[in-house]
């Protein structure tokens, strides 16, 4: 399956690491796929912007420090990457 997708979005070649709840055996909200995404990305989680589509999982990140963007429109994440000052948008 995630050969599927992966081939469908070729945008996530623009990531370093991939962690996928299936392989970490943790799934969203659990605070330790948070803890564990900010530790592979070598960065505080206050330096991590999370984006999900899902309000729990967004609230969730949030408690934990992490900026966060709930999704709902590529125009609204390409503005909030920007504002970031995201290189390449």
């Amino acid at each position: 399956y995630w050969e599927v997708v992966r081939a469908m979005h070729p945008e996530l070649e623009y990531f370093d690491s991939l962690l996928l709840s299936c392989d970490l055996g943790l799934a969203k909200p659990d605070p330790e796929i948070f803890l564990r995404a900010s530790q592979s990305a070598g960065a505080d989680s206050a330096q991590c912007l999370f984006v999900d589509d899902t309000r729990v999982n967004v609230a969730a990140a949030q408690a934990l420090g992490f900026q966060t963007h709930w999704f709902r429109g590529i125009r609204g994440l390409c503005q909030e990457l920007r504002q970031a000052g995201t290189k390449g948008l």
